[in-house]
């Protein structure tokens, strides 16, 4: 399996170094969040918003996302094209299942908009849907050519979402060891 690069950066990376022709697959929620972000995401000509939360994985409403996306992708280039997804868990989720189907696999970029996803679901190339109530039950193993961290970005959500990050910050230090565990877990009197 390919790995992704990292990228780390204070600000919104410029379009034009994720690609040539870009979809943005974007939560809903981050241009009224950050006047940073809908100034930013006005630079893609090609904008895809979407409701985060479970109902966006649904199998159920795929085919009406798709059958949209498809329509506005339809002049671009499989070659050229690259899906740039913002967003937490959810949308990462939906916007890395659409790369790896549309126009039969396109290059992919994850900017988590949450801590949590930082820190996980951003990383390892897992994209899903959910069948009824059953979770993440048809996927794809896609990692991301790129995944931006944008301190901007990842500034914008409240306080209390740092927590969730953290505490998956502290399950992977724990399960690894090493030198992260005990800079975690030493006293700080």
């Amino acid at each position: 399996m390919k790995k992704s690069s990292l990228l780390f950066t204070t600000e919104l990376p410029r379009p034009a170094d994720l690609g040539e022709e870009l979809l943005l697959i974007h939560d809903e929620i981050l241009p009224r969040k950050s006047k940073t972000f809908k100034k930013w995401m006005a630079q893609f000509p090609l904008r895809y918003p979407v409701k985060a939360g479970e109902s966006l994985k649904s199998v159920q409403n795929f085919p009406e996302h798709i059958t949209k996306i498809v329509k506005l992708c339809e002049g671009a280039s499989s070659r050229r094209l690259t899906v740039v997804v913002a967003g937490g868990g959810s949308v990462g989720d939906f916007g890395g299942f659409v790369a790896s189907i549309l126009k039969r696999g396109v290059r992919l970029v994850h900017m988590p908009s949450t801590w949590l996803s930082a820190i996980d679901s951003a990383h390892g190339g897992k994209t899903a849907l959910n069948v009824g109530s059953a979770k993440n039950q048809i996927g794809t193993f896609y990692p991301a050519d790129k995944i931006v961290l944008s301190r901007s970005l990842l500034m914008a959500q409240p306080n209390a979402r740092a927590f969730e990050g953290f505490g998956e910050l502290l399950k992977i230090a724990l399960i690894a060891g090493g030198p992260l565990w005990r800079d975690l877990s030493k006293d700080t009197k």
